[in-house]
């Protein structure tokens, strides 16, 4: 279903497509709509969306607010920077790769 859409490189291979609800949609669709995976969605300062994707038992829900909610939720984010790299970089955000 989702071979045929595009997707675009954002940065260093990571692919992802180009709407939050497309992305969202795939996740919940590859992992059959699994219980124990689950979506966070939220709405930033500047009105962007995003969405916080984890796996139930594998993060810690104080640990994942603190680190990555409340700071995403807090930041004023410039208008005209790259939103992406902006909240990786100045919000100490990691994104790891396996």
């Amino acid at each position: 279903m989702y071979n045929s859409r595009i997707l675009f490189n954002y940065n260093n291979g990571d692919f992802m497509f180009k709407s939050l609800k497309e992305n969202i949609n795939y996740l919940q669709d590859v992992t059959s709509s699994s219980a124990d995976f689950t979506v966070r969605k939220m709405k930033l300062n500047d009105g962007t969306f995003v969405a916080i994707f984890t796996i139930e038992g594998m993060v810690n829900k104080d640990g994942l607010t603190l680190a990555v909610s409340d700071p995403l939720l807090s930041a004023t984010i410039p208008t005209g920077v790259n939103k992406y790299e902006f909240i990786i970089t100045k919000n100490k955000i990691s994104v790891k790769k396996n």
